[in-house]
């Protein structure tokens, strides 16, 4: 009895002997590589690298077979595996480019192949439809590459020749008190001067990078109104009232009110959207006992639109 309990725990203490490994076999294509891993004792690299490579083998022609012979759905492709060895606390890849290792690839295949019973032939056909597949995935994303570059560079071509010809509608005044190289846009024909009627947009900006878009409403008169808000008609449909702050000069019995204000919420970009794609706006300025309705030219209008399409076509290439 003691001799046959010395025998088994020989045994045991064989079983146990061996360094600690694990084999990963991902199974799914995602930006960081994941392995579900299964930790197993083997004698040697080569011991364990036959573990996990029949594993990962017995994976990929369950795979091959099953979807490009029998046309099963719903089966996981296995795409990568790894065999690491237990060392110093961590695990780390074991060097699988030895001649030994790499010779017992085609050992492993044939033996896993008869495990289940498959023809190789078969499995053979099921690999080269396998391959022809990943061809066609490769040229048609290849494909796909070169058309959307094409693209890309139309588009560029076609923005470095608009921005071209809307600069030439534009005036340029640099701020020479202003250290961050400040430049204002302004449309060449809007109002140079606050005592003449007028609505319109200009910009600035800084090393080409555009911002603070700005809305600009001019009314010039021989009576005051004292504008408080002003309300937007834009193609027949009403606008919540824009508020801003409007200033006053005076001369000659002339006088003139103005806003010169920074586009800073969506409500207020929305509305200059809409007048700079409208076919016809008019503006209603209230006062503080009076009101005066007002037409918006289409001249107004389009040179709104040109102050838009600059300041996003700048915004895109910066």
């Amino acid at each position: 009895m003691v001799k046959y309990f010395g025998l088994l725990l020989c045994l045991l203490l064989l079983v146990s002997c061996g360094d600690s490994y694990e084999y990963g076999i991902q199974t799914e294509k995602s930006e960081y590589v994941r392995y579900k891993s299964h930790e197993f004792k083997a004698s040697s690299d080569v011991e364990a690298f036959k573990v996990g490579y029949e594993k990962y083998y017995e994976k990929k022609a369950r795979y091959l077979m099953g979807k490009y012979i029998y046309k099963e759905r719903g089966i996981v492709e296995p795409l990568s595996f790894r065999v690491r060895r237990y060392s110093d606390y961590v695990f780390v890849d074991i060097d699988t480019t030895s001649p030994e290792i790499q010779s017992l690839k085609p050992q492993i295949e044939d033996l896993v192949i008869s495990k289940l019973r498959y023809n190789k032939e078969t499995l053979d056909s099921a690999i080269v439809i396998k391959r022809e597949e990943d061809r066609i995935a490769r040229e048609l994303a290849e494909k796909e590459r070169i058309e959307l570059e094409k693209k890309l560079a139309e588009e560029r071509a076609f923005k470095a020749k608009r921005i071209k010809q809307l600069a030439g509608l534009f005036r340029t005044e640099k701020d020479e008190f202003d250290s961050g190289g400040r430049i204002w846009h302004k449309h060449k024909y809007s109002p140079k001067f606050t005592n003449r009627n007028g609505v319109f947009l200009y910009f600035q900006t800084n090393d080409g990078k555009p911002s603070n878009l700005r809305f600009v409403i001019q009314y010039l008169a021989n009576d005051w109104l004292f504008i408080r808000q002003v309300r937007f008609v834009i193609d027949g449909k009403p606008f919540p009232p824009y508020i801003a702050d409007f200033k006053r000069d005076h001369s000659g019995g002339t006088i003139w009110e103005w806003s010169d204000g920074h586009l800073l919420n969506s409500v207020d970009m929305a509305l200059v959207e809409a007048l700079a794609s409208s076919k016809s706006a008019k503006m209603k300025l209230v006062g503080s006992q009076y009101h005066k309705i007002k037409n918006i030219s289409k001249r107004e209008i389009q040179r709104m639109k040109d102050v838009l399409d600059y300041y996003n076509l700048l915004s895109e290439s910066s």
